[in-house]
Order: structure tokens, then sequence, then C-alpha cells
């Protein structure tokens, strides 16, 4: 007979004198699967947060708890003092990176994990578990953290309760496969009691689950939900001014990572109006790519391993280092993936807006105009409540749509002589964590902003049903390298198909969703020394000595290189 773990009853939760989270009655049983699906904002996330104890006291209004190791009913602060769920459970937060602790090293926190688990994650452990260059959470990516945390969580001890907030918004194409075989074994395992948070929830639903949906900030039975809006590619402005020159000169790597490198490229023009998608694995460099374009890194790297320049209104490139950071920032903007690399956690969002009003010299009633516009657009509603709430208070989904409102608006979009000053929108991830009905409104907002100001994008994004909707074309990056084909969306629809022939392995096998054979002759060889095809120090290749194979080529010019 199956036992209850967690009875709630009543429960209800405010924020700032808003109802934010209702649930009648849910009844947390061992053995069972629960999926819990809902628009983003609603409480998804909140909830989990309060079966774990996570919540302030202060926020739940009234509610009554029952618990299998108490034989009473308890209050909200009782139940949190208690901490049963905290203790007896394993955790996947939506951000991955808190699910891991961030001052150990990952070498540290995955002891006593064989390597073969490793790589049923597809996890390098020669990597993650080298004791001589360690490698720490704000190291790893977010599909690694990701990766990681699951991992820890599957093979915890004494941890039959898994929580899981969206585990497979990070994951890319050629981890997703094997990743989502493991989760489903989980959902068939009659001794784990999963609750499992998600937008993907068709795939799921098919399974034996009790599934709910969180509604109006009410927890009910699910009653169906929408899928994403079949849209048109994303439209090309035509145009032939380019805006930037991008340019690895050498090598680079972190410090502490020195089994990663960003390698060098040919120049790389961005043409206005063009819409530039990043695509490729987890730790492939796709963010540390975008940090480099935006001046993330320190000065001097400008000058010797990086060339970024700008055309602004004059016909000569200008250096990214001889731009003001004023300038440069009304020209170019960032989305991260981790919202609180954009935004302040603990102010709120009227002090963001503030900010962005004091430092451009803007007329508030003519900010508040386009502010509001955008915001519909959006769909961020913009009340007393919202504009009061801090950073830290909001849901994924709403921090990344507002961190995309904020980057509207540090552009440069207030004077109409400069309508079609030249922009690159830079987003990483940008619709993780969104519901289908949140992703078309942020499609269509960035195609509208796209077409009103002529910006330039580039976008990395796991998701290329999304991608597709807002670039027209496409780079893959495998290992820290650019590779040199330009995509376009019938490349890519021809790579799905395997229809496509090209000599690098690599597009076919990431678009397939095919994990690549490992090289056990090269793939031990450090990196730093290593001399021949990048592709193959990693994985075999069909074509390795072949005549059009260009691997001995780079050895005898003692260089890394990779084919097309």
């Amino acid at each position: 007979m199956l036992k209850s773990i967690v009875t709630i009853k009543n429960l209800d939760v405010h924020f700032y004198g808003k109802r934010k989270l209702f649930v009648e009655n849910f009844q947390l049983t061992s053995g069972k699967k629960y999926l819990i699906t809902g628009a983003s904002g609603q409480g998804k996330s909140l909830f989990m947060q309060i079966l774990l104890g996570l919540i302030n006291v202060t926020a739940v209004k009234k509610g009554d708890f029952f618990c299998a190791t108490v034989h009473e009913k308890m209050n909200y602060q009782h139940y949190k003092a208690q901490s049963y769920l905290a203790q007896s459970s394993a955790v996947i937060f939506q951000d991955a990176i808190h699910s891991l602790h961030p001052y150990q090293s990952i070498q540290k926190q995955t002891d006593g994990i064989q390597q073969d688990y490793f790589r049923s994650f597809q996890l390098d452990s020669s990597i993650f578990l080298n004791k001589e260059s360690p490698k720490f959470p704000g190291d790893c990516s977010g599909g690694e953290c990701q990766r990681i945390s699951l991992m820890l969580a599957v093979y915890a001890k004494n941890r039959n309760i898994i929580m899981m907030d969206e585990p497979l918004t990070d994951i890319d194409l050629i981890s997703r496969r094997p990743i989502e075989t493991i989760i489903k074994q989980l959902m068939t395992d009659q001794n784990k009691t999963i609750v499992l948070i998600t937008h993907q929830w068709e795939k799921w639903a098919k399974k034996p689950v009790e599934h709910f949906c969180v509604d109006n900030h009410c927890l009910c039975n699910f009653n169906g939900q929408k899928s994403f809006s079949k849209m048109n590619p994303m439209p090309d402005l035509n145009t032939k001014k380019n805006i930037a020159a991008l340019k690895i000169n050498q090598p680079f790597a972190f410090s502490r990572q020195n089994n990663f490198r960003l390698w060098p490229t040919p120049l790389i023009h961005i043409k206005q109006g063009k819409s530039l998608g990043l695509i490729g694995e987890s730790g492939s460099g796709k963010s540390t790519f975008l940090r480099m374009i935006a001046g993330l890194f320190s000065k001097h790297l400008y000058k010797t391993h990086f060339r970024v320049d700008l055309l602004l209104n004059s016909k000569n490139y200008i250096p990214f280092v001889n731009i003001s950071p004023k300038q440069r920032y009304s020209w170019i903007q960032l989305v991260f993936q981790d919202t609180c690399g954009t935004l302040v956690p603990n102010e709120s969002l009227n002090s963001h807006f503030n900010r962005i009003v004091k430092v451009k010299h803007i007329n508030p009633d003519l900010f508040n105009h386009h502010r509001n516009f955008w915001a519909k657009q959006l769909g961020i509603t913009m009340d007393k409540t919202i504009l009061n709430t801090a950073i830290s208070e909001l849901s994924m989904g709403m921090a990344r749509r507002f961190s995309l409102l904020r980057a509207f608006l540090l552009f440069n979009i207030y004077d109409k002589k400069n309508r079609y000053q030249p922009r690159l929108l830079l987003l990483d991830e940008v619709a993780r964590g969104l519901d289908a009905d949140n992703i078309n409104r942020l499609v269509n907002a960035i195609r509208l902003f796209k077409k009103k100001y002529h910006i330039s994008i580039i976008a990395i994004s796991h998701d290329l049903s999304f991608i597709r909707l807002i670039c027209n074309e496409y780079k893959m990056m495998f290992k820290g390298c650019l590779l040199p084909q330009n995509l376009t969306t019938k490349d890519l629809d021809a790579l799905e198909q395997k229809k496509a022939n090209y000599m690098n392995p690599y597009y076919q096998q990431f678009m397939s969703q095919n994990e690549p054979v490992r090289n056990e002759q090269f793939c031990e060889h450090p990196v730093e020394t290593y001399a021949g095809c990048l592709y193959l120090k990693y994985y075999q290749c069909e074509h390795y000595n072949q005549q059009s194979c260009p691997h001995q080529a780079f050895v005898n010019q003692k260089e890394i290189g990779i084919c097309s």
C-alpha cells in the first residue's frame, strides 16, 4: 500500500499583498509520479519551494500540513522547522547551478560516483575529476551544471524523492536523448517519488502520472495547454551594411580551465539586420563567444587575443577598446543565460528602470512610453505590485522577459534621428523557462524590435524550434571552435533529414542527436600540445587518412584546425 508523505490543504501564499499561490488539496505519496505544468510566473517553482520549506513563513497566510513523521496537523512554520522533504529529497533547480555548491570543486561534490556514471550523463570524467586542475560550478556551462545536478540526484543515497524543475532546459541535442532516457527510467521506478515541473508536458503526460496545472496562481487538475504557434522564419532585412568585425587571433583559455580553448577564427563580418544563431553542445564555448563580443573580458585581451571592431557612424571600423563604455552599451546589449548576470537580485524593477533614465538622461515620460509599449509586447504588466517586486522574487520566466525588456530600453531608441543606428543584441538562452504563450510573445517582440530599429541579433539556444523563429543564419560550435560552414534554415532541415553532405561529420551527428564515437587514440592527449584535426582528437572520423582529410597537413604545420 502506498504511503502518504506530505498532505497540504488550503494553502494561501501572498507577496506584497497579492496572492501568488493557492492549493486546495495536494497529497504527495511515496512511489507516485507528479507532473506540474502551467504558464510562466504562475507559481510552479514556488510550489516546489513550499514543499521543501524554503519560503519565508510570513508569505504563507494560511495552510494545513500533514507529514508522515508528525501525527498531527501543522502550520507552515512548524512544517518548515521539520525540514523533512528538504532532508530526504534530491533537487534539481531550474537554474541548475543553484543545485551545486558554488565554492566546492565538481570533483569533491561528486566524490564516490563511478566514472562510468559520468559518461552515461554525457560528461567527461577526465575533466571533472581532475584534481590538478579542479573545475567549479562557475566554470561549467549551464548544460554541464544541469547534467551534473541530475547525476547527483539519481545516484544520491537515501534520497527516494526527486524534485526536478525544468531539468532539460539547458540540455543540448546530443545529450538530450540519453538524459531523457534516464528521466523516463526514474518515472517508472516504483521506489522513487518524482515531482517534475516542465513546460514540455506532452512527452511526460502519457506516462502514469498525476498531472496538475498551476493556472491563475491556483494548483488544479490539468485541463490542456497551448503549444507553439506556427510562424514563418525570421524575415531578412536584405541590408549589405556591415556593423561589426569579429576575430579570435590566438587560442584563449581561462586560467582554471586548461582543458578548454576558444580557437582562432577568420574575420567575421556582422551585417545590419542579420540574425545569426549559434548552436552546439553544452560547454562548446557559445556563451564565452558572446561574452567576448560584449566586451566582458580584460581590456588587454582585446589587443592580443580578440578583435572586436564596431562600425558606428563613420566609414571605418573602431576597435572596441577605443569606444567609451557609455557609447558601447547603447550600441550592444547582452541578455545573459543567468539572469543574475544582467539584473541586481535585491533591487526592484522600478530601481532598474530609474537607473536607465538617470544614466541615459531620458525624459521620464518618453521613457515610460517606450517602457509600457515593449512591456506589453512581452506580456509584462506595469502595475505597482510588479514595479516594486525585487528581481529575486520573480519567476525565472518573468526575470528573463524583464532582462530582454531592459536590453531594449538601454539601446538608444529615444531619438528618431538615430532610429537606424547600428545595434547588436546578444541573446543567451532567452526563451529558457518560458511556456508556449510567452515564447510566442517573445518571438513577436524580438521580430517587431528588429523590424522597427534594424538591429542585428546573435542568439544561442538549445531549442532549435525557437532559434529558427528568430534567426535566418546559423553557425555551429565544437569544443571552442567556430565551424566554418554558414548554415541556412534549409541546411538545418537537410541535416535533420540526413540529406546534407559535409566533410565534417559533426554537423550531421549533432542535428541527428547521435553521440560520436570516442577516439581513444587521441582523446587523452593534452590539448595544449596537440596538433591535428580538432574533431579527430575527440571522436572517430570515417574520413581519417583519406586523401581529402586535412589532419596530416595540420600535424605538419604543428597547429590545430578542423575540416568543413
